[in-house]
């Protein structure tokens, strides 16, 4: 059976980066797990590998989310991703709805 392919998008507090002082940060990526990924990576087990993080600020999401989910999507599809995970956004607003626009 072949690997399947992981996308896993965060937020900037979750990668480590910082509270609410980093919280517009712009859009990057990552390859492999990042924060949450980590665990994610462990629980999927050997048949399923996260192989990029999208990491954006909440702040970021929140106000520029039309141009920037777009531009996520593409990412997605262009690591030939067969899986996308979002969060968890764990009952946070920005966090929540950047995991929720971008699924």
């Amino acid at each position: 059976m072949a690997v399947k392919k992981v996308f896993y998008y965060t937020n900037q507090f979750y990668a480590g980066i910082g509270g609410e002082e980093t919280a517009s940060i712009g859009l990057e990526f990552r390859d492999g797990p990042v924060g949450p990924g980590v665990f994610l990576q462990q629980e999927l087990g050997e048949d399923f590998e996260v192989i990029k993080t999208a990491i954006c600020g909440d702040n970021t999401i929140a106000e520029q989310g039309e141009t920037l989910v777009p531009e996520i999507v593409e990412a997605v599809r262009q690591s030939g991703a067969d899986l996308y995970v979002a969060g968890p956004a764990f009952n946070a607003g920005r966090y929540g709805l950047g995991c929720g626009h971008t699924t």
